[in-house]
């Protein structure tokens, strides 16, 4: 089991915890570049998700492997303020500058070692995050070549009384279904 830690403060916590750093993912948003890199060097793997951050990181991380973290194209959460994907969210690299990020990466030195996303959290239905796979899945095989998909994650729990639990059973048939499909084409 690993960590995905929000912030490198989350990450140093998990590390004093006796996580392993290789074990822990840094999907941080306006954190230090200079944070990242000592994050890197220590063996965590880092989720960039902007052009910024592939260039910052990449001025003082050169040779790093990380993943890219890319805006699915579709969000959603158990409230407005939790959305981390769609066209209104300024989390992840859209889509569309998925190709310049990883141009960004090549003259930064980093090597993309493969994608992750993030939609929201609270999900309490299959749908979105399955569209949400789907895209990621899309963009993968753009790459050359790639080592790990992250679909991030966002699963709910039910606050309320009478709100349906995430069935967790449904979406991973799904989910097998889509990564059979994905797999065959690849």
């Amino acid at each position: 089991i690993g960590i995905e830690a929000a912030s490198p403060g989350e990450a140093e916590r998990a590390i004093e915890c006796g996580h392993a750093p290789e074990s822990i993912l840094v999907s941080a948003t306006n954190a230090r570049a200079q944070d990242l890199a000592n994050l890197a060097a220590r063996g965590c793997r880092l989720a960039l998700g902007s052009l910024s951050d592939v260039r910052r990181v990449g001025s003082l991380s050169r040779g790093t492997a990380v993943l890219l973290r890319i805006n699915p194209g579709v969000g959603d959460g158990h409230h407005r303020h939790v959305v981390t994907g769609g066209a209104q969210s300024k989390f992840g690299i859209p889509l569309e500058q998925l190709e310049s990020a990883r141009s960004a990466c090549r003259a930064a030195g980093l090597e993309v070692l493969g994608l992750h996303a993030h939609m929201g959290s609270g999900i309490l239905e299959p749908a979105p995050l399955l569209v949400s796979a789907r895209a990621l899945c899309a963009a993968a095989r753009s790459l050359p070549r790639f080592g790990v998909l992250d679909f991030g994650g966002g699963f709910g729990i039910p606050y309320r009384e009478g709100e349906a639990e995430l069935d967790l059973a449904a979406y991973g048939e799904a989910m097998d279904e889509e990564l059979s499909v994905f797999a065959a084409a690849t």
